[in-house]
């Protein structure tokens, strides 16, 4: 009578593969998003935030701060952020459950000066900024009571 064994499991060798392929990724997409996502046509509306030139950011060998936020189904999180004035990568995280998601920013006189909609295949925003000095809101069109502050300080 001949046994029959279970074939041998794959999944201990695969698992550091597989963090490693997803971490690859993260990375990918980080480093992408700092030369400026590409939005779908008609995707995004801009005013007030020039792109600088990712070949021009990359020669100048310069660092960029991160700020993450994530928007929840209670809203966004953290609701408030400070930060000095100067570049930094804004990161929104759509984790709100809403599959197509419209982020605006505007300045304190509520003049609109970015406007993204996100897929629901491509849940997540990043971009470089520029702000000067002042308080800016960070909300989505479809959840009024949803926003973050974003402070500049000089």
């Amino acid at each position: 009578m001949s046994r029959i064994t279970p074939p041998k499991s794959h999944g201990p060798k695969l698992v550091p593969i597989f963090a490693s392929a997803v971490l690859l990724a993260a990375v990918s997409v980080v480093v992408s998003s700092r030369g400026f996502p590409r939005p779908a046509v008609g995707a995004s509306a801009s005013v007030g935030f020039p792109p600088p030139s990712r070949a021009a950011a990359l020669q100048s060998g310069r660092t960029v701060e991160a700020e993450v936020i994530t928007v929840t189904a209670d809203g966004f999180e953290p609701a408030e952020i400070t930060r000095p004035a100067g570049r930094f990568l804004l990161v929104v995280e759509n984790r709100s459950g809403v599959e197509s998601i419209t982020f605006h920013i505007s300045d304190e006189a509520g003049e609109l000066l970015k406007q993204v909609a996100l897929p629901a295949e491509k849940p997540d925003w990043a971009e470089e900024l520029d702000l000067p000095a002042g308080r800016y809101r960070l909300a989505e069109a479809g959840h009024p009571d949803w926003s973050c502050l974003i402070t500049v300080t000089e």
